[in-house]
């Protein structure tokens, strides 16, 4: 989440194109992990980077 809204974060080309910007990660959603989008990522064992955006391939 980047400022409160979705985001991919193959968007952000480097970490300085974050900057001043509020950043939440999936560990953030919950911290016992009980957050509905984290229990689906568990269900599913997807990691948090390269499900949906394997290096080099990014699909935006």
């Amino acid at each position: 989440m980047v400022n409160g809204e979705a985001e991919k974060s193959c968007n952000y080309s480097t970490a300085g194109a974050a900057v001043g910007k509020a950043i939440t990660s999936i560990k953030g959603l919950s911290p016992d992990g009980s957050h509905s989008q984290q229990k689906a990522w568990i269900a599913g064992q997807a990691p948090q980077c390269g499900y949906y955006c394997p290096s080099g391939i990014g699909d935006s």
